[in-house]
């Protein structure tokens, strides 16, 4: 195929081949772009997750605290409250100093774990994250 001098403009094959080019280009990018967006609802997820279990924590000792475990729901988080003594502990902490009250404190050992269904749905499996913490209980705490 001879060109005639001067004529410009692209062949059909060249032209097919930059739209294929272009489209092969364009769906990377919209793969990039969902896999972003993906990962930004599982941080959100996780933080959302954080503050519930931080929360539980932070609202210090309450009498509907007991040994053994809660539960409740939060949305669609699932979250759950285990108040258990540490494991060496078979007693109430003396500190050798009674006058202070130290005979009447207890360790417990505070743990939240917070579960949620991946993405939403149920049948991609379950997430969760758990906080622990070690807390010294005064009788006053109790009340």
């Amino acid at each position: 195929m001879n060109r005639a001098t001067g004529s410009g403009g692209f062949s059909l094959t060249e032209v097919l081949v930059a739209f294929v080019i272009v489209s092969f280009s364009l769906m990377v990018v919209l793969q990039i772009i969902g896999r972003n967006a993906r990962a930004q609802a599982l941080v959100g997820d996780y933080e959302q997750a954080l503050l519930i279990a931080d929360g539980l924590l932070s609202q210090g000792p309450q009498p509907s605290w007991q040994w053994g475990e809660s539960r409740g729901q939060h949305g669609r988080f699932d979250w759950q409250l285990s108040v258990q003594p540490p494991a060496n502990q078979t007693g109430p902490l003396d500190w050798g100093n009674p006058s202070q009250g130290a005979a009447n404190t207890q360790l417990v050992n505070i743990k939240v774990t917070v579960g949620w269904p991946q993405g939403g749905q149920h049948h991609q499996g379950n997430r969760e994250i758990s906080l622990q913490t070690l807390r010294i209980l005064s009788a006053d705490d109790a009340r």
